[in-house]
């Protein structure tokens, strides 16, 4: 009996093992216009802010999708007009 294991045909088609934290408190903000997230991380006390896009990269990598499903979601949400 022989296993396989099946790979993906690409880089672009594995699913990264990187996951946002969390713990990480997340405020959205609206100013002049543009949304912007606040981040803060619990155990260093550090702020950071994240555009609209920014932050949206950071909730797509969750552990499930690939690179490949990052960015087609990527393109259809920020598409340009």
């Amino acid at each position: 009996m022989t296993c396989t294991i099946e790979q993906p045909a690409t880089s672009a088609e594995r699913v990264p093992a990187v996951r946002a934290r969390a713990d990480l408190s997340v405020v959205r903000q609206q100013y002049r216009g543009r949304t912007s997230w606040i981040l803060k991380n619990p155990l260093s006390l550090e702020y950071f802010r994240l555009l609209d896009e920014e932050y949206f990269l950071l909730t797509q990598f969750d552990g499930t999708r690939s690179l490949a499903e990052v960015k087609r979601a990527f393109d259809e949400r920020f598409a340009p007009q």
